[in-house]
């Protein structure tokens, strides 16, 4: 966490941060991203981010996501607001009802 203080704080004004919430139960992950996100807002920077499997609630976070597939294929990259429907729409996938 003091690493990630130490580069919100820095001159740069791209971040890239690899599986910051692995080892953390949810909550603790969304307040982490939910803090890098407004910090970014506040500080005008960009920040990219790494993570395995996140949960909704932290996805929703993003203002943008990109996703990859089996051998780093793009997914999808685009707005978190769209991303639900592009699957609809394109493949027709559907959200399962318990996300």
């Amino acid at each position: 966490r003091l690493t990630i203080a130490e580069q919100l704080v820095g001159t740069s004004l791209v971040n890239c941060m690899d599986e910051i919430t692995t080892g953390l139960d949810s909550a603790a992950a969304h307040d982490i991203v939910e803090s890098l996100a407004n910090a970014c807002h506040v500080f005008d920077k960009t920040t990219i981010i790494s993570l395995l499997q996140p949960p909704p609630e932290v996805v929703n976070l993003f203002d943008e996501i990109l996703l990859l597939g089996p051998s780093g294929l793009l997914l999808y990259h685009g707005p978190v607001s769209k991303a639900e429907s592009y699957f609809q729409e394109e493949f027709g996938f559907k959200k399962p009802e318990a996300l």
